[in-house]
């Protein structure tokens, strides 16, 4: 039996050859880029055609989405371009909404807890990170992001100024990547 998830679906993606934290999240519409990937990967922006505000939560504060950012992104033999609008995120750097799932003919498969994709006529399965890992890359994401942003709060300093300690292109680091594509992608 197939449907389509209404809770959030941790995985991984390449995006620049870095291995980025995804959420694919059914629940919302837009695709969102974090605005700690689209600084630290020096990715170029440009005007949002509509900006808006976005609260995730009636607690949290609005903010303003005015940028908008292309990202290519691959999971094994899987490769896509989205258009994102680039904003804080504190639990992952890039989220897939409801646009980019149903522009790929994809669902969630309760069943075998896979996300199925159809680009192309091929077919591709995507699997999620196990619990206990999404709860530490969660936490090292929003790590990252809240000391990245305090640190030009207090510094005046351009994020792009910083060390990209959070993307690293060590031996040791490459076959992390692989080993990330290899675990949470099968071609179909």
């Amino acid at each position: 039996m197939s449907c389509r998830r209404k809770e959030t679906f941790f995985t991984k993606v390449l995006v620049n050859e870095r291995v980025c934290g995804t959420v694919i999240d059914s629940s919302i519409w837009i695709n969102m880029a974090s605005t700690y990937l689209v600084e630290k990967l020096n990715l170029p922006t440009f005007p949002h055609p509509k900006p808006y505000k976005f609260r995730w939560s009636t607690e949290s504060e609005a903010f303003e989405v005015t940028e908008q950012v292309i990202i290519s992104f691959t999971i094994g033999k899987y490769s896509d371009k989205v258009v994102c609008d680039v904003a804080p995120l504190l639990t992952c750097h890039l989220q897939l909404g409801q646009l980019w799932e149903l522009s790929e003919n994809g669902f969630y498969d309760s069943y075998t807890k896979a996300y199925h994709l159809c680009k192309k006529g091929k077919k591709f399965k995507v699997i999620p990170l196990p619990q206990h890992q999404i709860n530490e890359e969660r936490l090292e994401i929003q790590r990252k992001f809240l000391q990245w942003n305090k640190g030009d709060k207090q510094s005046g300093k351009s994020h792009q100024d910083e060390n990209c300690n959070g993307f690293d292109h060590s031996p040791r680091k490459r076959e992390k990547r692989e080993r990330y594509q290899e675990n949470l992608f099968c071609h179909v």
